[in-house]
């Protein structure tokens, strides 16, 4: 079940990259390349789990709830409210279980050469 959980949270994270594509396209076609390019930029510097900079637990959340809360209301702005609500909720619950189960650690250095 956590194995599935982590699973989830990759292709939840494929689906940020893609609605802010999406969501950028909705205003220019520059946005669409941007708007993901400065989310994984985000992501791999501060949240992911080999992070440049690993963040305490608090502000781990608050990067990701930023970058989610951003695709979320760029859908919903778009009109895809439906979908924007499901992504939502899909989002909160796997950060949950993710915090729940204790899957947040974002140090692993002691993985590294």
């Amino acid at each position: 079940m956590r194995a599935a959980n982590l699973a989830v949270r990759f292709l939840l994270e494929l689906c940020l990259l893609a609605a802010l594509a999406y969501d950028g396209l909705q205003l220019n076609a520059a946005l669409a390349v941007v708007a993901p390019a400065v989310a994984a930029i985000v992501w791999a510097l501060f949240a992911s789990p080999r992070a440049r900079f690993p963040l305490g637990r608090l502000l781990w959340v608050a990067v990701q709830v930023v970058l989610f809360a951003a695709a979320v209301a760029g859908l919903a702005a778009a009109g895809s409210g439906v979908v924007a609500v499901l992504f939502g909720v899909a989002v909160a619950l796997n950060l949950s279980l993710v915090l729940f189960w204790h899957q947040a650690d974002t140090d692993m250095s002691h993985l590294r050469p």
